[in-house]
């Protein structure tokens, strides 16, 4: 490609990119400029999330460790793992850096599988 053809797909594509930009900025909150850096805030609606946990303390205990990454539904909604919580929960903590103290793993694989039970009984 020759240099004044280069050019103008260059500038093609910049002016393509500041239409969005002025598009998405028209919708989102004001930008923030410091130092060279555009830090822009974007509206995010989530679908709200129609699982809840059993009240009480299994419930509230998953909820506690959980939820930060994912939802109800999506861990009512597992496989039956009974004994595998274990494994997962370790792998959550080990993978995936989950803030999990090592000695409270007994107790939220008690509260899955609990809950897992009484989900799957009803």
């Amino acid at each position: 490609m020759s240099r004044p053809a280069h050019r103008a797909t260059g500038l093609l594509a910049v002016a393509a990119l500041t239409f969005a930009g002025a598009a998405l900025a028209q919708r989102q909150a004001p930008a923030v400029r410091q130092g060279g850096i555009v830090l822009q805030s974007a509206a995010l609606t989530l679908p709200d999330d129609k699982a809840a946990f059993p009240e009480g303390a299994a419930g509230e205990l998953v909820a506690n460790n959980c939820t930060g990454c994912h939802s109800a539904e999506m861990i009512l909604n597992q496989p039956q793992l009974g004994a595998k919580w274990k494994a997962t929960v370790e792998k959550m903590r080990t993978a995936y850096h989950a803030p999990i103290a090592p000695e409270d793993d007994a107790a939220i694989v008690a509260a899955l599988t609990a809950i897992e039970a009484g989900h799957r009984g009803s």
